[in-house]
């Protein structure tokens, strides 16, 4: 962004093209906005609220014989959703508190409700019929996903999620990812440590097992898990588990080979050296989890340094014939799939690689506890991407390779386009970041009205998963963040609306851009600003305004200077109107950006290109 003073003393503001790397840049906060390579401003995302854990209902059975119950508030959501019973007295027969239930809305209004055992039998016959009405009084909970920790995707475009509790949850590519099914039946014990679609199947790494579900056509068809696929296969110890348990076992799909590689925790006999082991079906074989001629595993394909609890594998990637491993420890291995040593070792600035991503043949290490993202090579690493102090107010590098104390922790990231969208916790608050590989933009994208407020008291709330939808099927959303709010029950799924080349935001006034402070006048030659200029590439439409601030310090209260909206302007391109300012000798502005609309085919966002305060 560029910040003039003009031959004729007006101030401009316009080249809106990112918060830069360090704190001489010209601006020093923005958040939900779009800053293309045009040097337009623009607002950003919009996220949507999927599924939100729910407190427990009560419901009545009429009497002895319905074959329904009745809930007295209505709720659309429920429609084959899962749910755990409890009472004061006893359950009507044929229903229990340890099994999970499925229910169906008989007239689609969120009143009437079928149990059903099995969610392929939903909607049909085979529901149960409440012979009795049990006594004292009957609630039920639906359950819901916890924090996602993996998700994949069938050839289908399916998707499935394992959450924190280990369910397994699908949704329908028809659907628009909006509705998620519980798939009951894995039985493998732990917080789910991973997730990769293999062969035809759905595999899911417990603590110690792995457990496999055929890929779904159609709900109403059933599944069957094939629980602990390792059994059988002599000398074999899976151990997918660590002491990190955010990242697990992180499988990787490899495309070069066809197999899947994992992080498997620390050998069985020597807890110095950490394992990556494989999954690979055999040569003419079809794989089948229950048949173990059909397929190979390799448990420790490699072993790696442990330094002291720190060398656990967290994020496995590929380039070209080389597995990449970024691990807890300072190091990077590269690895030829083939040698039991890496292939070569990057050490990295700081401890913590905890993703490794790969776009277009250039790798991307998230490095540390400082907000750097390194471009990484086979045997070093460049420049990185940094985020910078000013943008959160905070010295990062006080407590470099501090654990217990650090500053910015990645949670998680995702490529989608051109951007890099990660997910950091930072002094207690979580943010969803942005970083344009094209135009070199780094900016904070607000996640509705959530956004800092997953915080409780002092426990950060977090962005456990970014998924990113594939949009060339023309689907409505193609991002879904999982977050949750620590110290609280509440989980939240939430999804994000593409359109065109942009994501939207709320009518919120949460998308800005802030100026850095700039010098315009001094004690003896204060100045005013009488006029305020704006200038757009397109013009206003319904229900979108741009509302200017300023302040004269970094720390003040901000003043609303002036709104333009299509209310009142109406669909103007360039404006002038009085504002007046006096007595200046430093000025810092907020330009805030409302009115995403939604009425055209792709949506459209006001797009500015100049903001001139004129003398």
């Amino acid at each position: 962004m560029s910040i003039k003073i003009e031959k004729d003393n007006s101030l401009s503001i316009s080249g809106f093209s990112g918060i830069g790397m360090s704190e001489f840049d010209d601006f020093t906060d923005a958040l939900g906005v779009n800053l293309n390579n045009s040097g337009i401003l623009s607002v950003g995302y919009k996220f949507n609220e999927l599924i939100r854990t729910k407190s427990a209902v009560n419901f009545e059975i009429a009497s002895a014989g319905f074959d329904y119950f009745t809930l007295s508030t209505p709720d659309l959501t429920l429609n084959y959703g899962a749910v755990r019973l409890s009472t004061t007295g006893t359950l009507p027969t044929g229903l229990n508190t340890t099994d999970i239930f499925y229910l169906y809305d008989i007239d689609n209004d969120g009143l009437k409700f079928r149990f059903y055992t099995d969610i392929k039998d939903v909607g049909g016959s085979n529901y149960i019929n409440l012979v009795d009405v049990g006594t004292g009084t009957h609630s039920f909970t639906h359950i819901t996903p916890e924090e996602i920790k993996a998700y994949t995707f069938d050839k289908n475009n399916n998707l499935y999620l394992l959450d924190a509790d280990q369910n397994v949850w699908y949704s329908d590519s028809g659907t628009d990812y909006t509705k998620f099914y519980l798939l009951e039946g894995n039985t493998s014990s732990g917080t789910g440590n991973g997730m990769v679609y293999y062969a035809g199947y759905i595999i899911v790494f417990g603590n110690s097992v792995i457990d496999a579900v055929a890929e779904i056509s159609d709900l109403s068809s059933g599944f069957s898990w094939k629980n602990d696929i390792t059994n059988g296969i002599a000398g074999v110890t899976i151990s997918s588990a660590h002491n990190y348990p955010r990242k697990g076992a992180c499988p990787f799909y490899s495309q070069f080979d066809n197999a899947v590689y994992f992080s498997n925790g620390t050998s069985v006999t020597n807890s110095s050296v950490v394992r990556v082991g494989f999954i690979e079906e055999n040569i003419g074989e079809k794989f089948d989890p229950e048949d173990n001629t059909t397929f190979s595993i390799v448990p420790d394909a490699i072993e790696l340094p442990n330094y002291d609890g720190n060398g656990f594998v967290q994020s496995i990637n590929e380039i070209g014939d080389k597995i990449i491993l970024g691990t807890l420890s300072n190091n990077v291995y590269f690895w030829d799939r083939k040698s039991i040593l890496p292939y070569s070792i990057v050490n990295m600035p700081e401890q913590n690689t905890s993703k490794i991503l790969v776009k277009s043949g250039s790798i991307f290490a998230f490095n540390g506890y400082t907000g750097k993202i390194y471009p990484l090579g086979e045997s070093n690493y460049g420049e990185p991407i940094a985020i910078p102090e000013h943008l959160f107010d905070t010295d990062y590098t006080k407590d470099i390779n501090y654990i217990a104390n650090k500053f910015i922790d990645f949670i998680d990231a995702e490529l989608l386009k051109e951007e890099i969208l990660f997910s950091i916790e930072v002094s207690g608050n979580c943010y969803l970041m942005s970083y344009n590989s094209k135009t070199g933009n780094l900016i904070k994208k607000n996640i509705s009205s959530l956004g800092e407020l997953l915080t409780t008291g002092s426990t950060p709330g977090r962005i456990y998963k970014i998924i990113v939808l594939d949009r060339s099927r023309n689907k409505k959303n193609n991002i879904i963040l999982s977050t949750k709010k620590e110290a609280s029950p509440d989980v939240w799924i939430l999804e994000g609306l593409y359109n065109g080349n942009y994501l939207q935001v709320l009518d919120d006034n949460s998308a800005y851009i802030t100026t850095g402070i700039v010098n315009v006048g001094d004690v003896y030659n204060k100045k005013t600003f009488k006029e305020l200029h704006l200038s757009f590439s397109r013009e206003l439409t319904t229900g979108q305004s741009i509302k200017i601030y300023y302040r004269r310090n970094d720390n003040g209260t901000w003043t609303e200077l002036k709104t333009i909206s299509y209310t009142t302007d109406g669909a103007i391109k360039d404006i002038k109107v009085p504002a007046h300012i006096t007595d200046i000798i430093d000025l810092q502005i907020k330009i805030v950006i409302n009115g995403y609309n939604a009425t055209t085919a792709f949506g459209t966002s006001p797009y500015l290109k100049l903001v001139r305060l004129i003398p």
